[in-house]
């Protein structure tokens, strides 16, 4: 009797443990992606073995949460370099918290469709969590207002192959992919029914021509029969998302299926120069000054950073304005310029503001952010939706004929907020000019961008006062990224494209909330036959 306890214990303790270890380096403080597809297998174990009771159920969720804590705060950086924390971390702890709990029930509903449909039809039972899971996601998106920070699909931006997947799904099809692994494992582990391969590599020489004939169509057989199982359906998608997301790569990225030569898909190339400002200049004088240091090194482009300058009453803005139609004319360049202008005197309302201007001195987008960041922008009034586009000529100055179509938005703004990014592409945008302000540190920004942009196809050109200054192509990959602290400036030879086409824009939002909708009507389902008629139901899960 100690020893089955001892066990039990153990299994606890271990599961718990490695669900604790594989949230913190998951997505967040390292997002290691090893360790977050690892951590699906786990959950999947200790919600189908190890929630006997329901106070394991809460034992489970702390510790969800608690990683899930200590992940983002590692990720948000919500403490100073001594160590010590701030208010904001109880906020973080809210953030994981509100996640967790709108997770669980995804655990509960493959825990019931694993008893009810494990044995009769196991692929299918391994398909329920995925759904569940990807579609929890979508709601947690549309509800919170914190973007896709925390978000799965963050550990595989390295993985350039797997993320072109974003381009038709999105990060749910990226957050389902991973998930399935999970319930796979689990079967492939603990099912009884699963196929036993003999070696027949040995026997070979010792048969006869027709016995080895009879073997030959054996193993492919047994190869079928593998296809058809769990893991064989699982791998088989998982190699085909690489494959496609190779082909994709190599096909699109050098110009066309046949390879070309250089002279015919070499891309244009842009001086892009970066202001940073620490959010404190009352005057933009210094401000242009160091702009004018970028355009005799050659600077094309110039942005400054978010809220480059703050400023006490409009007519200060007015003068700005003003002021950045006679620079970019007379240096002949575009520059998007930055400010914060309070609108009234208690400076408890603003505005958060970008214009772009070109080389005729026109103002060719006046854009005011969208998202303000939860709880650190209280007093900033949001912009209407929407990302503002203008289509520009000789934008690399090195050929006239060539022309694009330029979109802002500023820091929060394309932190994974889906509706938003997709303005972008529906309007064809080629390349969006995003600055940041001091916000997160780490490199999490940059990875947000990464599956972002690949969702849409677009190319972002970022400056960030503190953290990752980037330009990350349509194809979710980082052609240029430096880390840049307050008052660093740069200078930039970077490549310039068209928009890479994706399909998300048209239907990938629907992903998740398929998945949704088709684990809630099922399992409604199911318990209107367990609980209504008193049997259960063999109803397909």
């Amino acid at each position: 009797m100690a020893e089955v306890r001892n066990k039990r214990i153990t299994f606890h303790v271990g599961c718990l443990i490695a669900i604790f270890v594989c949230t913190v380096f998951g997505p967040g403080l390292q997002s290691v992606a090893a360790l977050a597809w690892l951590f699906y297998p786990f959950l999947i174990h200790y919600g189908r073995n190890g929630t006997t009771r329901w106070p394991m159920w809460i034992v489970l969720a702390f510790v969800w949460a608690l990683g899930s804590w200590v992940a983002n705060m590692g990720a948000l950086r919500v403490y100073d370099d001594e160590g010590s924390f701030g208010i904001e971390s109880l906020e973080v702890l809210g953030y994981a918290a509100a996640l967790v709990i709108l997770m669980i029930p995804s655990v509960l509903v493959d825990k019931l469709a694993w008893k009810q449909w494990g044995e009769k039809y196991p692929l299918l039972t391994t398909l329920v969590f995925p759904a569940a899971y990807a579609g929890t996601w979508r709601v947690f998106f549309y509800a919170m207002p914190f973007g896709a920070l925390g978000h799965v699909a963050t550990t595989v931006y390295q993985w350039t192959d797997l993320l072109q997947l974003a381009s038709v799904f999105g990060a749910d099809g990226i957050a389902f992919l991973m998930a399935w692994s999970g319930p796979v494992v689990f079967h492939k582990l603990y099912s009884e029914s699963q196929i036993k391969y003999d070696s027949v590599s040995d026997t070979m020489e010792t048969l006869q021509e027709p016995q080895v004939k009879e073997q030959a169509k054996k193993s492919v057989n047994k190869a079928v029969q593998f296809i058809k199982t769990p893991i064989g359906v699982y791998f088989s998608s998982v190699f085909l998302v690489f494959l496609i997301g190779g082909f994709r790569i190599s096909s699109w990225g050098t110009g066309g299926f046949f390879q070309k030569s250089i002279s015919h898909t070499a891309p244009e190339y842009i001086d892009y120069g970066c202001v940073i400002s620490d959010g404190t200049y009352r005057d933009a004088t210094s401000l242009f000054a160091r702009s004018q240091t970028l355009v005799n090194r050659g600077s094309r482009l110039i942005l400054w950073s978010e809220e480059a300058v703050i400023m006490n009453t409009t007519v200060l803005e007015t003068q700005l304005l003003q002021n950045t139609s006679k620079f970019a004319k007379a240096n002949d360049i575009f520059i998007g310029v930055t400010y914060q202008v309070f609108l009234n005197q208690n400076q408890d309302s603003s505005r958060n503001m970008m214009a772009v201007y070109g080389p005729n001195g026109d103002q060719l987008i006046l854009y005011q952010k969208t998202h303000p960041v939860p709880l650190a922008e209280p007093g900033v009034i949001p912009g209407p939706e929407g990302i503002p586009t203008v289509a520009v000529k000789n934008f690399t100055g090195h050929n006239p004929s060539t022309s694009l179509t330029l979109g802002t938005s500023i820091c929060f703004d394309v932190t994974g907020f889906p509706q938003h990014d997709q303005y972008a592409a529906w309007n064809s945008v080629d390349i969006v000019l995003q600055p940041l302000g001091l916000g997160v540190r780490s490199r999490t920004k940059i990875i947000l961008k990464c599956f972002t942009r690949c969702e849409n196809g677009v190319t972002v050109f970022r400056c960030s006062s503190r953290g990752f200054s980037a330009v990350v192509n349509g194809f979710g990959v980082a052609s240029y990224q430096k880390q840049t602290t307050a008052d660093e400036d740069f200078v930039a030879t970077v490549p310039v494209a068209k928009r890479i086409f994706s399909l998300f824009p048209f239907f990938g939002l629907a992903f998740g909330w398929v998945c949704l909708g088709r684990t809630v009507l099922v399992q409604s389902g199911w318990f209107g036959c367990v609980y209504l008629n008193g049997e259960r139901s063999g109803m397909l899960p």
